[in-house]
């Protein structure tokens, strides 16, 4: 029997940045984004249980000033889900 049991953890940090060369462009804020995975992989098939974003973090990833107005991209809001896989 080949079972494994595994926990993955991950986190990104994204300082401060703009959105072009130019200083007077739009600010984006620094953010960390953290992930986790919880799973079990047998011989014949796999689940994992994530979440992504655990934190709920909510900070603009991109920003487009135009005459109509601005318009902002957030990060996407914490998810939960499954994946099973089944090998045959």
């Amino acid at each position: 029997s080949n079972n494994r049991a595994f926990i993955q953890a991950d986190v990104q940090y994204v300082g401060t940045s703009r959105m072009d060369f130019d200083a007077s462009s739009a600010e984006l804020p620094a953010y960390a984004l953290a992930n986790l995975r919880f799973g079990l992989d047998e011989e014949s098939w796999s689940a994992v249980i994530f979440v992504n974003n655990v934190t709920d973090a909510d900070s603009a990833v991109f920003i487009n000033d135009n005459p109509l107005g601005s318009w902002v991209s957030s990060l996407r809001p914490r998810t939960i889900g499954i994946t099973v896989d089944w090998r045959f």
